[in-house]
């Protein structure tokens, strides 16, 4: 498994085979795992996902939601 720091306390693991990411804070739990596909897809949404939180912070209603495959 290859570990890659990415900046603000986070982490991104790569599997030995390359088929799935893993993305974590330190000191979290929490954690975040994609196939390549769905990183990918994921990375394609960034724009509108950006937009929202652009939304949201300036006090607007948002009611966002995005499905990036899998079960």
């Amino acid at each position: 498994m290859k570990t890659y720091c990415i900046g603000n306390g986070r982490t991104l693991k790569l599997s030995k085979n390359n088929d799935q990411l893993t993305l974590k804070k330190k000191g979290s739990q929490k954690s975040a795992t994609f196939t390549p596909a769905r990183w990918a897809y994921f990375l394609l949404c960034l724009d509108v996902i950006e937009h929202q939180l652009d939304k949201l912070s300036r006090g607007e209603e948002v009611a966002y939601r995005n499905y990036y495959g899998g079960k």
